[in-house]
């Protein structure tokens, strides 16, 4: 077989190219420091007290490194990989290498000692020729016994003294007392004896040439398969091959050796009785005294410095994996590092690449993509970065590097020009799915319903995916199976099902998913599960489960007490809450359950789950649920929301606008909240996240939660004003000047004082030079400074109540709301129908509030006004059956987000000069709080929210054009004379 076809498939243990060895043992190269660490301690120890010669006692060095992991993790090809990397300079250095020695396939009479000899034993007979050809060539007649032949067949002698079945047949055979005595004697120190002609043996082979830096290299692999043979393992590599001169490399898993030690222990005093186990020997049962001592022994034989563990595959590194492809060299070759460019070796696909190059046209490649976010030089605008694993769709491989590269095999055999018309590609999709379910330990375990109820794989038009038996069998037990809630406490939840474990379930899930995709193919998948009612339930089940149990994003996270629904929203049943009504509660239950899976997962990766969680806890009576989800919560949620759209626009090649598009109708209600939620201000953005605290301390008395909602956004908005730069969206950096001529505060009866007395004036000139200097130098955070925060705070809430006590009296304050004058404007030109469409009479309507009130947008308006015409509005921008003039009446909504408050008997400036001690206070508190917070992070996402309110309106508008062109196709296909969207409208319009 030619070298180029093995390279197709690498199925075992195989030797490794390093950037190979590298993927599975990160501090792999350090290995070799290592040894080179070894070298330099020998070099050391050379002529120091411990070096004995003449067959002395020699001081025991332990030179064993622990390749440490689970089965099928890779160890054997690791140690493969070391030893051939170790037989290129062998030569150079002058090394012994012996073979890889597995205890579970050596004889049940053989020892791991007795192997070593016989390795020794070929070593030896390769010199013996060597010497005997030197002596030929030299033309010595007499060729004399070699030296090594001699210590080795003296080193057996003494071997067969420390196996019982010689010494008892040597001891037996003696003549006289004499020779029983001398007898005897030699098997007393036979062990000691035998140690120290060992020692001479590996000193003479080793350092035959006179090189200091030489080692023998001994490898044993799987010590932890054969239990029985523990003690003899431990004997041998703490009694025989404890030698400066010796390197053992090792490899195992850790916990399942420990554990065959200690039951070895055990066996040993034929203590293997439960109630014998179970007995306390002093502070400890005789089981954990054994263990303890398995522990101990391990740190001696393996130390804890020089274990090398291989990596853990976790679900966001699974998708990393890769094979080395080959190029320019054999496979099975290893180059360092420093030479690699000169081989023309580089690294070969990723498992997620070859996912989605091999399954393009079956499986979205946002089912195991992801695109993140990331920002610009100036870290203010986002930028978008390469793709990521979405990790939750890994659960369909296994953890180990063979699990992996059994599928990433597979996978190598489908051929990417596989979309021939016509031709059954049922073969390559049975074999994928036989081999992941094959090398998955959970899907292992539940193969046979997995084979013979989940799925049925027969040509591309007879397979099927079986939602109902996925759900029956994933969520047997389950109370109220079909009903899709979820409403109790974890320790409820695991009482629930029959497979407990909710990582199982998850996994079983994602397989389901997968298959779907996979037999039904892009064409067809989104068709099927619509379609089918039980995969929505099967589906719900499964994300609830991802929510509730952060376990299965690899996530350690306390989730006490949860419900997935209020009690009184449980029994209203309802589909979802109007608009007016919905919460962020609604919002996050809606993205990870509706639409496509690929969309849930990845709003989920960048969803705060920790604030999210919170809004789930069963709360205590008189508890306010709306005041769990904080402005920075909800800034949080709609910036995953908005992330995971982009991702998977931009996996699949498309405009962030054109997949928003896509889900608009699926989402509508969705969409139409978040906007109502936004400002398109930078500033807004920023004040409403810093200062949401004290706002809500002012306003959490108000009755009603939109009102709520609107007078926290006034009174956000407001503040923002203030600390905003003149005609810019950026807050000022430099002090705001105080006019202390004319200058008013705020006292706590909520009233304005003009300060008028010189000792108050020259109290605030003393307060600001201190709160000057405590900017300059950083103070914000000093403990001491903690009096002048809560001055500060108090100071801001009195004017957060003044402003909402003036709006709310109507008298001399009102709301400036040019902003949203240039939407209204269009509004009034924009096509409504002429007939009596409901955009007509919300228009005609908004103008009546406007008229009776004696103003319009341009003016501004009373907080009445206000409400009045953001609720006319809300009528025909939540109506998702209305076609004419509702973008135009959200457009409006978001302006009117960005309304603040301002007096109406003189301009705002004037105001403002009046009272700029208070800005220059809210200037100081800016300051403490951005030095109190993650100051970049606020401003980022403040950039991110600006952007997203800007772009969502286009969006609309994309689903719009996109929603009437569809219609208008599927129209034509039955007409002879094809229509456009204008006549159609002609025709249907009175």
């Amino acid at each position: 077989m030619s070298i180029q076809k093995e390279s197709k498939n690498k199925i075992g243990a195989r030797c490794l190219s390093a950037s190979e060895a590298e993927l599975i043992m990160t501090n792999y190269k350090r290995i070799y420091d290592q040894i080179d660490q070894f070298r330099a301690e020998k070099r050391s120890v050379d002529n120091s007290e411990g070096q004995k010669v003449n067959g002395g006692d020699k001081d025991q060095k332990t030179n064993n490194i622990g390749i440490m992991g689970v089965r099928g993790a890779g160890k054997t090809s690791i140690l493969k990989t070391i030893r051939v990397q170790l037989e290129k300079n062998k030569q150079a250095l002058d090394d012994i290498i012996l073979p890889i020695i597995v205890p579970e396939n050596m004889s049940e009479s053989g020892t791991l000692m007795a192997t070593v000899l016989g390795m020794l034993n070929e070593v030896i007979k390769e010199r013996d020729e060597k010497e005997k050809k030197r002596q030929k060539r030299s033309n010595i007649d007499c060729i004399k016994e070699y030296g090594l032949r001699k210590k080795y067949d003296e080193l057996i002698k003494q071997y067969t003294y420390i196996q019982k079945e010689y010494r008892d047949i040597l001891i037996r055979q003696y003549t006289t007392e004499g020779d029983y005595v001398n007898r005897s004697a030699r098997v007393f120190n036979s062990d000691t004896e035998f140690i120290n002609k060992f020692n001479e043996l590996v000193d003479e082979l080793v350092n035959a040439k006179r090189h200091d830096s030489s080692l023998l290299f001994l490898f044993i692999d799987d010590i932890d398969l054969s239990t029985y043979r523990c003690a003899d393992v431990v004997k041998t590599l703490l009694s025989y091959l404890s030698n400066e001169n010796i390197v053992t490399f090792i490899s195992g898993d850790l916990e399942t050796f420990e554990e065959a030690l200690t039951l070895d222990f055990l066996r040993q005093e034929n203590v293997l009785n439960k109630d014998i186990l179970e007995k306390e020997i002093g502070s400890d049962r005789l089981i954990d005294s054994k263990k303890n001592l398995a522990y101990e022994y391990l740190k001696k034989i393996i130390p804890p410095a020089y274990r090398y563990n291989i990596k853990h595959w976790s679900l966001a590194e699974k998708g990393n994996y890769c094979i080395e492809d080959g190029k320019g060299h054999q496979t099975e070759e290893v180059f360092p590092a420093e030479v690699q460019s000169d081989k023309g070796q580089r690294a070969g696909k990723t498992l997620s690449e070859l996912l989605v190059e091999k399954l393009k046209g079956w499986v979205d490649p946002a089912f195991f993509c992801y695109a993140e976010i990331g920002e610009d030089a100036e870290g203010r605008s986002p930028k978008e970065t390469g793709n990521q694993n979405l990790p939750y769709t890994y659960y369909l491989f296994d953890t180990t590097s063979r699990g992996l590269n059994n599928v990433y095999n597979v996978l190598g055999e489908i051929s990417v020009e596989k979309k021939e018309q016509g031709k059954d590609y049922s073969k390559e999709k049975k074999l994928l799915l036989d081999t992941i379910i094959s090398s998955n330990k959970i899907y292992d375990r539940y193969r046979h319903d997995i084979q013979f109820k989940f799925f049925h794989i027969g040509t591309n038009a007879d397979s099927r995916v079986f939602f109902d038996n996925a759900a029956a069998v994933i969520y047997e037990g389950s109370r109220g199976a079909g009903q899709g809630d979820n409403s109790q406490s974890p320790e409820e939840d695991r009482e629930m099902y029959h497979i407990k474990n909710p990582i199982e379930r998850f996994s079983l899930f994602i397989l389901v998913d997968f298959a779907a995709r996979l037999l039904y193919e892009v064409d067809h998948y989104e068709k099927k599960i619509k379609e089918d009612g039980y995969y929505k339930i099967l589906k719900d089940k499964a994300m609830k489960d991802l929510l509730f149990h952060p376990i299965i994003a690899e996530k350690v996270m306390e989730v006490p007490d949860y419900s997935w629904e209020s009690e009184d929203a449980s029994k209203l049943k309802k589909e979802s809450p109007a608009l007016e009504n919905m919460k962020l509660k609604d919002i996050n239950n809606s993205f990870l359950l509706k639409g496509d899976l690929t969309l849930n997962l990845a709003y989920y990766k960048n969803l705060p789950l920790d604030g999210i969680l919170r809004l789930y806890e069963r709360l205590l009576e008189g508890s306010d649920e709306e005041m769990l989800a904080t402005a920075e919560l909800e800034q949080s949620v709609i910036i995953a929301i908005w992330s995971a759209f982009l991702s998977i626009a931009k996996v699949n090649g498309k405009a962030t606008s054109e997949m928003i598009a896509r889900y608009y109708s699926v989402f509508w209600k969705e969409f139409a909240y978040i906007r109502n939620q936004l400002s398109s201000s930078v500033t807004q953005n920023i004040v409403l996240r810093l200062f949401e605290d004290e706002i809500n301390a002012v306003v959490k008395k108000e009755p009603k939660p939109g009102e709520k909602k609107e007078m926290i956004r006034l009174l956000s908005n407001t503040l923002a004003r203030i600390l905003a730069a003149r005609d810019e969206d950026e807050i000022e950096e430099d002090w705001k000047e105080i006019c202390f001529d004319d200058l008013y505060v705020v006292e706590k009866n909520r009233e304005e004082k003009k300060i008028e007395e010189d000792t108050e004036r020259e109290g605030l000139k003393r307060r600001i030079q201190i709160l000057k200097v405590i900017d300059s130098n950083m103070l914000w955070q000093a403990e001491v400074a903690g009096s002048v925060a809560d001055y500060l705070k108090e100071m801001v809430k009195r004017y957060l109540r003044f402003i909402k006590k003036v709006l709310e009296e109507q008298d001399n304050w009102k709301l400036k709301t040019s902003d949203a004058d240039g939407s209204w404007q269009q509004f009034e030109k924009a096509d409504v129908g002429v007939s009596k469409t409901i955009a007509k009479r919300t228009r005609n309507n908004v103008r009546m509030i406007l008229s009776e009130n004696n103003t319009d947008f341009q003016k501004g308006m009373s907080l009445e006004t206000y409400r009045a015409v953001i609720r006319k509005l809300g009528e025909l921008a939540g109506n998702r059956l209305v076609w004419y003039g509702q973008s135009e009446a959200q457009q409006i909504l978001n302006e009117l987000q960005k309304a603040t408050a301002e007096p109406n008997s003189q301009d705002w400036d004037t105001w403002m000069g009046k009272h700029s001690y208070f800005a220059f206070l809210l200037q100081c508190y800016y300051k403490y709080k951005l030095e109190a917070g993650q100051s970049e992070m606020i401003v980022q996402n403040a950039h991110l929210l600006s952007d997203i309110a800007k772009k969502l309106p286009d969006a609309h508008k994309e689903a719009d054009r996109q929603t009437l062109e569809n219609f208008i196709d599927e129209l034509n296909k039955g007409l002879e004379d094809k229509i456009d969207s204008e006549g159609f409208e002609k025709l249907f319009s009175l």
